[in-house]
């Protein structure tokens, strides 16, 4: 599954993994401090979205901004 915001998007790989990439100027792609980045860089690549590990995610929605 695949979800886009304005200038972000997140997806939902059929193992339950959540990645999210694009802009990430409001914190929208939830990076937490155990990854190297900034809050404020843009992200070209997927990443796994640390904080969602093990909650069992069935569906994403994306917002605006």
């Amino acid at each position: 599954m695949i979800k886009a915001g304005s200038r972000h998007s997140a997806a939902l790989s059929v193992e339950g993994y959540c990645y999210a990439w694009g802009a990430n100027e409001r914190g929208q792609l939830g990076i937490n401090e155990s990854q190297t980045l900034r809050k404020e860089q843009c992200v070209n690549v997927p990443l796994v979205v640390e904080s969602m590990l093990g909650r069992g995610l069935s569906s994403l929605f994306c917002r605006y901004n």
